[in-house]
């Protein structure tokens, strides 16, 4: 599915690689950047990256894939901008400090922290990467066949030229979304390098990103 040959033919590849970028971490972070190929080489991390997302079948990725197609955490953080766009600051304040469940307290003041300062599709560059990224696992796994994998990873490109018109605007987006849905204190060095990662990829010559993913 993801070996790039004909530029022209095969272009909407290219678009899923420089999507796929925005996942690596860790210490082989740069080697898979610029290598996106290679993302999908090992079963077990693949196994292990959708478990994360509650999948562990081929009938939970196809709904899981859906979901984020029509709906994803986007919908989610759109919800809990509205809600708070509608209060004061010190409204949204009591709000966040009155929510019991740690989890959507933090999501709260993710988005109270960025108010205003979103794209319009909010954090949906996260769910659009994160539907490449799960077809090229599930594709991987055995769990898709080429021609699904396919045909899901082309609607993640579509929803992308949808919504945005930049390499930045997405960037940020998927940086929010990142961060919104890792409320464990453990994973914040996770959050950080990834908000670094994309960083360095906004600016790299070379970049990736680099491609004509926003042209029509």
């Amino acid at each position: 599915m993801f070996t790039a040959r004909s530029k022209q033919k095969d272009r909407w590849k290219y678009n899923v690689y420089a999507m796929l970028t925005l996942f690596p971490s860790g210490s082989s972070a740069d080697f898979f950047i610029y290598n996106p190929e290679n993302i999908g080489s090992g079963k077990r991390y693949m196994k292990k990256a959708l478990a994360n997302q509650g999948v562990e079948n081929a009938e939970q990725l196809r709904m899981r894939l859906e979901w984020q197609i029509s709906k994803g955490i986007r919908s989610v953080f759109a919800q809990m901008y509205q809600e708070l766009c509608l209060l004061s600051a010190d409204q949204r304040v009591r709000r966040i400090e009155a929510e019991e469940d740690p989890n959507v307290r933090h999501e709260l003041s993710v988005v109270n922290y960025y108010l205003r300062r979103m794209p319009p599709d909010g954090v949906g560059a996260y769910d659009y990467s994160s539907i490449v990224f799960c077809c090229l696992a599930g594709e991987k796994l055995g769990w898709l066949t080429a021609e699904e994998a396919q045909m899901y990873a082309k609607q993640g490109v579509s929803l992308t030229r949808e919504h945005f018109s930049n390499w930045h605007d997405y960037c940020f987006s998927f940086a929010v979304g990142l961060q919104f849905i890792n409320a464990d204190p453990e994973n914040s060095d996770y959050v950080k390098d990834g908000a670094e990662r994309i960083r360095r990829l906004l600016n790299f010559r070379k970049s990736p990103l680099n491609n004509k993913l926003f042209e029509a």
